[in-house]
């Protein structure tokens, strides 16, 4: 019972911080210099990583705006591992109608 608790509490932490991280990646974002971008995609991979409803919700961004798409398609291809397998995780589903 104790690793529960301590598993969702983990869960609920690095949720919680790649939520911040993806808010402050985008306040910064419009900085002069662009520090906002590595917050936001660290932010993303540990949202992506730890939470259902985040993948969910990027795949249907992915599906609805192709200019994300194609922009999260060319990181996916430049990169590798445990990233690109991330990034695949939200990519849209050709089988069921969805275009990206």
């Amino acid at each position: 019972m104790t690793r529960r608790i301590l598993d969702r509490l983990l869960h609920a932490t690095l949720v919680g911080f790649g939520l911040i991280l993806v808010a402050v990646g985008v306040m910064l974002f419009f900085s002069p210099f662009p520090i906002g971008v590595p917050f936001a995609g660290v932010g993303l991979f540990l949202l992506l990583t730890r939470s259902r409803r985040a993948q969910r919700i990027i795949k249907n961004l992915r599906t609805n705006n192709a200019w994300l798409d194609q922009r999260i398609v060319r990181i996916e291809d430049s990169s590798n591992g445990r990233l690109r397998s991330v990034l695949a995780s939200s990519r849209p589903d050709p089988a069921n109608g969805e275009t990206g």
